[in-house]
């Protein structure tokens, strides 16, 4: 994974453990930023975390083996259920990336894992964001 999708992804996990949405809806691609609020981020994120007795704390960052071929076939048991953007090219493609989240280590007892974010990198302006988002039961 290149290093600039890492830090991508950390920056991503960081603002939704803080539950920064704003800061998280910044890290979107222009063209997909309009499609989404920075409410819609929060609900995906609170819904996926719904019926969990503990909030995401910490996570793990890694890389799904799909390209951008399989990507534009959407699984209606997903991620990705809902189509990939056009916008999103062999060019610009950087990478499908999974977060998982966990909760504070002193609850791993009782829940040891949150949910997982999928997302596509994708390189716009000469920065690395995020051109897709889903948020998945943990794998």
């Amino acid at each position: 994974m290149e290093t600039k999708c890492e830090d991508l992804c950390n920056a991503l996990a960081k603002c939704v453990v803080a539950r920064d949405f704003k800061g998280a809806h910044s890290l979107l691609v222009p063209w997909y930023r309009s499609t989404i609020s920075p409410s819609e981020l929060e609900r995906m994120v609170d819904a996926a975390n719904e019926g969990l007795a503990h909030p995401p704390h910490a996570w793990i960052v890694g890389e799904g083996v799909m390209g951008l071929d399989e990507l534009r076939k959407p699984d209606p048991y997903g991620p990705p259920s809902q189509a990939i953007s056009k916008e999103i090219t062999d060019r610009n493609f950087r990478g499908w990336l999974h977060i998982q989240f966990a909760p504070e280590p002193s609850v791993h007892e009782e829940q040891n894992v949150c949910f997982d974010l999928w997302l596509v990198a994708v390189e716009h302006d000469g920065s690395i964001q995020v051109g897709y988002l889903e948020a998945a039961e943990a794998t």
